[in-house]
């Protein structure tokens, strides 16, 4: 993949400049090679690539590269991974928009979670969290990575809504759900599981439960980790205490 700062975006000027000459299915692969590019820098803390992964998932959608031909629906981790990154750039507009005219290209199966979590972002953008939750409940999550999604925003929403008691048992419920599906996970997956629900926590019982903590290193523990929206939200709540 492109790890490379200038390399990055000297390739993908190139490949924008002379995007006629490739046909479709390299494009896509184009695509895929510079979004694992982003991945790899926002793994090394570069949060520069938050906003331009969804750039180039903007792209994808205009360039209608986010649809394989043969098979006429977009991949569900596709949908879900493009939607997770709107919502972590705060793109209300596109969020709405990508839902409202590409809904029918999501998999039968998987076509209410990518719609309802689409709106569960668009609520929580706009601050409606008592919407949000609503919407959270009726969600069949099949797949293991829907799962975390949900489990996680459903503590972010009990935190806003000031619900501690609700957020304690979340937090509890969740712990037991990755210890009883720890195999599901590579290593890298449930240290950024465990390490979220750990700050969580402390921030949590610094809010509600008057127990002294240093915000500055809470902060400081945050930062260490590989950015996330998650971990992002967490800077945000820190940063709203301090």
């Amino acid at each position: 993949s492109i790890t490379t700062e200038d390399l990055y975006f000297t390739a993908k000027e190139e490949l924008m400049k002379n995007y006629d000459l490739f046909e479709k299915n390299l494009l896509r692969q184009l695509f895929l090679i510079m979004e694992g590019g982003c991945a790899t820098r926002l793994k090394a803390g570069n949060r520069l690539y938050v906003k331009e992964w969804h750039e180039l998932n903007r792209l994808c959608v205009e360039k209608k590269l986010h649809i394989y031909e043969t098979q006429n629906f977009i991949h569900p981790m596709t949908a879900h991974n493009m939607l997770n990154i709107a919502f972590w750039n705060k793109e209300i507009k596109w969020i709405d928009l990508f839902i409202n005219e590409h809904q029918n290209e999501f998999p039968h199966e998987f076509r209410n979670y990518l719609t309802t979590i689409g709106h569960v972002y668009l609520h929580i953008l706009r601050k409606e969290y008592d919407y949000a939750l609503k919407l959270l409940t009726t969600i069949d999550d099949s797949l293991i990575a829907f799962k975390i999604r949900v489990r996680t925003l459903q503590l972010i929403m009990y935190y806003e809504l000031n619900e501690y008691e609700l957020a304690l048992n979340g937090l509890d419920s969740f712990k037991h759900f990755v210890s009883n599906n720890k195999e599901k996970f590579s290593h890298i997956e449930k240290s950024g599981i465990i390490k979220f629900l750990s700050i969580y926590e402390q921030l949590l019982k610094f809010r509600f439960g008057n127990i002294e903590i240093s915000v500055k290193k809470l902060n400081k523990r945050i930062m260490e980790e590989i950015p996330s929206q998650s971990f992002d939200w967490l800077l945000e709540k820190t940063a709203e205490l301090s």
